[in-house]
C-alpha cells in the first residue's frame, strides 16, 4: 500500500473508533480528494456521509455555510435568521446516528455560527467528523476576532507528499492514458509533489495546447508554464505579510542557502511561519542546514512576473543585510566575451535581443548567489562554504587569483568529511583544467585519507573521471566505478554520472542509460528531480531520436526558466547535436542564436566542453550552408578553449575543419584528417566519437578495406545511432543497391535521427533503371517529409559543390529551392532583379546545374 493510501486507511480506522480527524495539508496537496476517499471507504461499509464545504466569502455571514450547503432554508425578506437550535437539528437530521460522518472541507473558512452548530452537534451526537484545512494558515477571524476551536482529542492527519509513482497513477487516471516519461518528470519537478498543482498544470497545458496526445501517449510541447497558472500561484501569497513575502522572494532569488545566511535577511518568526505553510524546505547536507524556497511553481511565478522596481529593492535589501558594498552595474551583461555575440547564426536580431535579456537576468542572479555564498564563507569558513563560494566565483567569471585564494583557504580541524571530500574534488578539477596539471590534480585526490572509507573510494572515481576527460579512457575503470551502497547519496550520484560519461564515450549506451537511471533515482530522493543534459545524448546513441530531442528541448526550456546558464548551454549542445545530425539546420541555428551569446566563463571542464560543442556545431552548420567566414571564426573560438585532444560530443571541430577543406575542394585532405583523428580517438578509448569520424571519412570517399575494419570496430559498440549510420555507409559502398534494402536502411536512419541522410540516400541511389524501385523510394521520401511538413532537412553534407557558394549565393540558392522566382527573391532580399540574375548565373555555374529544378534538387539533397 502506498503512503497516501496508508494515511487514508488510518483516518478511516480512527473515525470508526469514534475519533475526530483534522486533515492538514498545504494548498493543492489534495485535501478534498483525501476527504472524498475517506468518505467513499466509509460509505462502502454502510456509513452515511454528509458534506459541509467552507466558503471564505461567507465567513462573515452567520450560518452562511450551512445555508449554502442546503441544511437551512434561505432567509428571505421579512424572515427571521436561522437559530442555533434550528441549525443543530438540521445537522442531526442529516447525520442521525453513530454510523454517520460529517466531512467538513476547508473548516478554516467556516463562519463562526455554522462552526458553533457543528460543535454543538458533536456534544449531543456520536456521529463522526473529519475536517480539512490549509496547513500553517490560521482560520479566518470571526466577527468577534475569535479563533475557532477544533473538537477535543482530534487526531491530526498530515497529507503526505505524493511519490513519483502515485503522481503518475493519478495523472494517468485523469488523462485516461499513459504520460511520456520526460513529461511526467517535468510535471513532478514543477508540482513539487503536490497533486493539485500537477492536475492544474495538466488541465491548463491541455487547454493551451502544451500537452497533446501522440499515438496514445500524452506528451508536452515546450514549457508547461503559461500565464493561466498565475491564478494557481497567487493563493499561496494571499495570507503572507509583506515581510514574509519579501523573505520568500529573496530566498527564491538566492537559491539554496545555508540557514545562518538566510537568518541575516529573515528573522526566526518569518522563517517559522514560512515553514509552517511549507513555503520553505529545510534539509541537511553533511554538517550544513540548507534552506530553499518552495513550491517550485511559486518560484517560477516570481521569474515570470518580474517587477523591475521590486527586484531592485529586494536586491538592494539583500545586499544591505548581507553587508556587501555597493556595486556599479555595467550597461549590459558581462558574461563571457561579448565578441562571441557576433557569432550568432545569421545575425538574428530577435534572438540576439532575447539572449541579451537572459544574459542580464543570469548575471543578476549569479551575482546575487555569489554574494550570498560570500556572506556564508566570511561568517564561517568551512569546507562546505568554501566550496559554495568558489563555485559561485567560477560561474560568475571572477579572476583566477580570487578563486585560487578561496580554494586555498586554511580551514580549522573537525570539518565534515563529506564536505571536505567535495572541496578536494573542486580543487583537483581546478588544478587539472585551469592550471593544466593533471598529475597535480591526481595527487590532490590522493589526499582523501584511506581511513575515510567509503569516502576514500571517490578519489579513485574522480581520478578515473579526470583521466578520461583530459587524456584517455583508463583501461581498468570498471572496478573503480562499482556502485557502493555505503556512500552518501550525493557521492553515489557523482559516481553514477561518471559511469554514464564513460559508457557514453565507449558507445555502451545500454549501460549508460542504466547508470543514468540510477543517478536520477537518487537525485529524486535527495533534492527533487534533476534533468541531466547527457541523457539526451544517451537516448540519441540508443537510436531514440525523437525522445532525445524531446528530452533535450524540455531541459533547455526548463533551464531558461530557471536562468541556469550552464544547464541552458548543456541542453542546447545536446539538442543542437541531435538536430544537426538529423539535417534540421534551421532549427539548430534558432537554438544556437540564443545559447551562443550566453557565455559562461570557460573555467571548468564541463563548461568548456559545452562551449567547444556549441561553437563546433555552429561552425559545421555554417560551413555546410556556405558561410565560410563565420565557420572559420567558430573554429578559431572552439580551438582556443584548450581542449584540443579530447572529443566533445561527436567531435565536431575536426568535422568542421574537414568541411572547410571540402569547401576548398581539398577532399583527400579532409578525408585523411577525419580518418586519422578517428583512429587516434578509438585507440585512446573514445570509441563513440572515434567510430563516427571513421564513418564520416568513409562517407566522403569509399574504401572497402577500411570499411571492413570499421565494421569490426563497430561491433564493440551498441546503439542504433552508430549501426544505422554504418548500414548507410555500407550501402553507399555497394555497387548494386537494391530498393528494398535502401528503404529498410532509410527507415532505420529516420528512426535513429539521421533523416537528412536517409532522404539523400533514397534520392541518390544508382538503381534508376528500376522504375518500381524508384517509385517505392519516392513514396517513402514523400511519407518522411509529410510526417512533419514544417521541417526542412538539408542533406548536402559532404557535397563540395554546395559549400563553394558565398553566403549571399547560398541564401539565393535556398530561396530558389523554395520555388521563388527572381523578382520574389529580389523583393525579399531587397536587391535588384538584375543582381539576383547575376547570383543565379553564378550559382548554376558553380553547381554545374542547367535548370532551377536541378539547383533545387541539389540544395535539398535530392539530386
Amino acid at each position: 500500500m502506498n503512503t497516501r493510501a496508508s494515511s487514508i486507511q488510518r483516518s478511516v480506522d480512527a473515525v470508526r473508533a469514534g475519533l475526530p480527524i483534522d486533515v492538514a495539508g498545504v494548498r493543492y496537496s489534495g485535501r478534498t480528494s483525501y476527504l472524498a476517499e475517506v468518505g467513499d471507504r466509509l460509505s462502502e461499509d454502510g456509513w452515511r456521509v454528509v458534506w459541509v464545504r467552507g466558503n471564505a466569502s461567507l465567513s462573515g455571514t452567520p450560518f452562511g455555510t450551512l445555508q449554502a450547503s442546503g441544511f437551512l432554508a434561505q432567509s428571505g425578506l421579512g424572515q427571521l435568521r436561522p437559530s442555533l437550535p434550528d441549525a443543530v437539528d438540521a445537522l442531526a437530521a442529516a447525520a442521525p446516528s453513530s454510523q454517520s460522518v460529517l466531512l467538513i472541507d476547508d473548516w478554516d473558512d467556516l463562519d463562526e455560527a455554522s462552526w458553533g452548530a457543528i460543535l454543538a452537534l458533536r456534544q449531543r451526537s456520536d456521529s463522526g467528523i473529519v475536517l480539512s484545512r490549509v496547513l500553517g494558515r490560521a482560520p479566518r477571524l470571526s466577527s468577534q476576532g475569535g479563533y475557532p476551536a477544533k473538537p477535543g482529542n482530534a487526531l491530526v492527519a498530515r497529507i503526505p507528499a505524493l511519490t513519483f509513482r502515485e503522481m503518475r497513477a493519478e495523472l494517468e487516471r485523469r488523462l485516461g492514458g499513459p504520460i511520456d516519461q520526460t513529461t511526467l518528470t517535468q510535471l513532478f519537478a514543477k508540482a513539487g509533489e503536490l497533486i493539485g498543482v500537477a492536475c492544474q498544470l495538466v488541465e491548463v497545458a491541455r487547454l493551451t495546447g502544451r500537452l497533446v496526445r501522440v499515438e496514445g501517449l500524452w506528451v508536452s510541447e515546450g514549457d508547461l508554464w503559461s500565464p493561466e497558472l498565475i491564478g494557481v500561484a497567487e493563493p499561496w501569497l494571499e495570507f503572507l505579510s509583506s515581510e514574509q513575502r519579501d523573505a520568500h522572494e529573496m530566498l527564491a532569488l538566492a537559491g539554496i542557502c545555508e540557514l545562518e545566511t538566510v537568518r541575516r535577511f529573515a528573522d526566526w518568526s518569518t522563517l517559522e511561519s514560512l515553514e509552517a505553510a511549507e513555503l520553505v524546505r529545510v534539509y541537511s547536507a553533511g554538517s550544513r542546514v540548507l534552506v530553499t524556497a518552495q513550491p517550485p511553481l511559486l518560484v517560477e511565478y516570481y521569474r515570470h512576473r518580474p517587477s523591475a522596481m521590486r527586484a531592485i529593492r529586494l536586491t538592494e535589501s539583500l545586499r544591505s543585510k548581507l553587508g556587501a558594498e555597493p556595486e556599479t552595474l555595467p550597461p549590459f551583461s558581462t558574461l563571457g566575451d561579448p565578441l562571441f555575440g557576433d557569432l550568432v547564426p545569421g545575425g538574428a536580431g530577435q534572438t540576439r535581443r532575447q539572449a541579451a535579456v537572459i544574459s542580464r537576468l543570469v548575471y543578476e542572479q549569479n551575482r546575487t548567489r555569489a554574494l550570498v555564498a560570500r556572506a556564508g564563507w566570511q561568517r564561517s569558513p568551512s569546507a562546505a562554504s568554501t566550496t559554495s563560494y568558489a563555485q559561485a566565483l567560477i560561474v560568475s567569471g571572477a579572476d583566477s587569483s580570487e578563486i585560487e585564494a578561496v580554494l586555498g583557504t586554511d580551514l580549522p580541524g573537525g570539518q565534515d568529511r563529506v564536505d571536505t571530500v567535495w572541496l578536494i574534488r573542486l580543487r583537483a578539477e581546478w588544478q587539472a583544467f585551469a592550471r593544466r596539471d593533471l598529475d597535480g590534480a591526481l595527487r590532490l585526490l590522493d589526499e582523501i585519507p584511506e581511513a575515510w572509507a567509503p569516502l576514500h573510494r571517490m578519489a579513485e572515481v574522480w581520478s578515473v573521471s579526470l583521466q578520461h576527460t583530459l587524456c584517455s579512457v583508463p583501461e581498468d575503470f570498471s572496478r573503480a566505478l562499482d556502485v557502493d551502497g555505503e556512500l552518501p547519496d550525493s557521492l553515489r550520484i557523482s559516481l553514477l554520472r561518471v559511469r554514464t560519461n564513460l559508457f557514453t564515450t565507449l558507445g555502451r549506451f545500454d549501460s549508460a542509460r542504466e547508470a543514468m537511471d540510477g543517478a536520477e533515482r537518487y537525485s529524486q530522493e535527495e533534492l527533487g528531480f534533476s534533468i541531466d543534459s547527457l541523457r539526451g545524448v544517451v537516448l540519441l546513441g540508443l537510436g531514440h531520436s525523437e525522445q532525445a530531442m524531446t528530452w533535450s528541448r524540455r531541459g533547455y526550456e526548463e533551464a531558461l526558466t530557471a536562468l541556469d546558464i550552464q544547464a541552458i548551454r548543456g541542453h542546447a549542445a545536446a539538442l543542437v547535436y541531435a538536430l544537426e545530425a538529423d539535417g534540421r539546420y534551421a532549427e539548430a541555428e534558432a537554438i544556437l542564436a540564443v545559447a551562443l551569446p550566453l557565455n559562461s566563463a570557460p573555467r571548468t571542464l564541463e563548461v568548456t566542453a559545452t562551449e567547444v560543442a556549441l561553437h563546433g556545431c555552429a561552425g559545421l552548420i555554417a560551413a555546410r550552408r556556405g558561410r565560410r567566414e563565420e565557420a572559420v571564426r567558430h573554429a578559431a573560438v572552439a580551438e582556443s578553449l584548450g581542449l584540443p585532444d579530447i572529443p566533445v560530443l561527436h567531435d565536431c571541430v575536426p568535422l568542421l575543419r574537414a568541411q572547410l577543406l571540402i569547401g576548398e575542394n581539398r577532399i583527400p585532405e579532409a578525408r585523411e584528417l577525419l580518418w586519422r583523428r578517428g583512429q587516434d580517438l578509438f585507440a585512446r578509448g573514445y570509441r563513440f566519437p572515434g567510430i563516427l569520424l571513421l564513418l564520416s571519412a568513409l562517407e566522403i570517399t569509399p574504401d572497402p578495406r577500411q570499411l571492413r575494419e570499421v565494421t569490426r570496430l563497430a561491433e564493440m559498440l551498441d546503439g542504433e545511432f552508430v549501426h544505422a549510420y554504418l548500414a548507410a555507409v555500407t550501402l553507399q559502398h555497394d555497387g548494386e543497391q537494391r530498393s528494398g534494402e535502401l528503404v529498410e536502411v532509410a527507415e532505420r536512419l529516420v528512426r535513429s535521427g539521421r533523416t537528412g541522410l536517409a532522404l539523400s540516400l533514397l534520392q541518390r541511389s544508382s538503381s534508376d533503371s528500376d522504375p518500381a524501385g524508384a517509385a517505392l523510394r519516392e513514396r517513402l521520401a514523400t511519407v518522411i517529409l509529410s510526417r512533419a511538413p514544417e521541417r526542412v532537412y538539408e542533406t548536402a553534407r559532404v557535397n563540395p559543390r554546395h559549400t563553394t557558394l558565398t553566403s549571399r549565393e547560398g541564401e539565393v540558392a535556398r530561396l530558389i529551392a523554395q520555388g521563388l522566382g527572381n523578382a520574389e527573391i529580389a523583393e525579399l532580399l531587397v536587391l535588384s532583379v538584375r543582381t539576383v540574375e547575376t547570383h543565379v548565373h553564378r550559382i548554376m555555374r558553380k553547381l554545374n546545374c542547367g535548370t532551377r529544378q536541378q539547383v533545387k534538387a541539389l540544395i535539398l539533397g535530392l539530386g
